[in-house]
């Protein structure tokens, strides 16, 4: 039982997929930083509704499988699991991360059966 609890164990990140993107490192062009970004909806203190969005990195290993997610599930409400990462050095100092554990996947998130049969 505790091992197949552990595989819920951790932070997930919920909101709409606004999809991936890969982008090139200026140190190295022929290397890639792979993000899927995930935005919330909030009200500030003021009533004003404000997006948030976490871009969320993604091992070399699942991309072709997050990145196919993606194209299906964009635009959708998401949950998925993300492990926090924080790093020192560079040339900008400390910075805090997160990322997709490898081997997992994207769920959509769907409304319990009483919400569907009210709305």
């Amino acid at each position: 039982m505790v091992n197949d609890m552990a595989k819920f164990e951790g932070f997930y990140l919920a909101g709409t997929l606004q999809g991936f993107k890969s982008t090139p490192w200026s140190s190295d062009p022929t290397k890639f930083n792979h993000r899927v970004g995930i935005a919330r909806t909030y009200e500030d203190d003021w009533g004003n509704a404000q997006t948030d969005v976490t871009e969320v990195d993604v091992s070399l290993d699942d991309v072709q499988v997050i990145q196919k997610q993606c194209d299906i599930l964009k635009g959708q409400d998401v949950i998925v699991r993300v492990v926090p990462s924080a790093r020192k050095g560079g040339k900008t100092g400390a910075w805090l991360s997160v990322f997709i554990p490898k081997g997992e996947k994207i769920l959509p998130q769907s409304k319990p059966e009483t919400a569907r049969q009210a709305g």
